[in-house]
């Protein structure tokens, strides 16, 4: 049985956890064609507008998901590299320190760890 790698989130603001030891880092901001979130969030102050956003991209993701899209696929290939061992932080300018927003970098997150939990349930 493997030994799983761990998957967290990380930011890409200034004074936000951009790197840690042992683990890869992957931008899942607009820089990465497949992952970001083609939603602009013009108020990064505006809660309603960040639900709205971080929803649609969600149906998006979900959509994508059922097609077995690009979205899908860089995804599966994350989970992969978690199940062989790898750690990776999702880096995007929302989560984490500092400001501690929502962000859709939780939702590929929540999605990698719903693939790997059966095979950890049997760890």
């Amino acid at each position: 049985m493997p030994k799983f790698g761990q998957i967290k989130l990380g930011s890409k603001r200034k004074g936000g956890i951009r790197e840690l030891p042992g683990f890869t880092s992957i931008s899942v901001d607009r820089e990465n064609p497949v992952l970001g979130n083609k939603y602009v969030l013009w108020d990064h102050r505006d809660d309603d507008e960040r639900a709205e956003v971080i929803w649609k991209y969600k149906e998006d993701y979900d959509a994508d998901w059922a097609q077995n899209g690009p979205m899908k696929e860089a995804t599966l290939k994350i989970a992969r590299r978690v199940y062989k061992g790898e750690n990776i932080m999702l880096l995007c300018w929302c989560s984490g320190p500092p400001i501690y927003k929502p962000c859709h970098a939780e939702l590929i997150k929540e999605r990698i760890e719903g693939i790997l939990a059966p095979y950890m349930d049997k760890q």
